[in-house]
């Protein structure tokens, strides 16, 4: 998995956990891709 600030990763667990699971599995799968581009 892509390393991220401690910073960072807080603030999407925080954003996750208000969103439903569907949700979170369709942003998580499409995060790395997100992130490199």
């Amino acid at each position: 998995m892509i390393s991220l600030p401690a910073e960072c990763k807080n603030h999407t667990i925080n954003i996750y956990s208000i969103k439903p699971d569907g949700f979170n599995l369709l942003t998580l799968k499409n995060a790395p891709g997100y992130l490199l581009s």
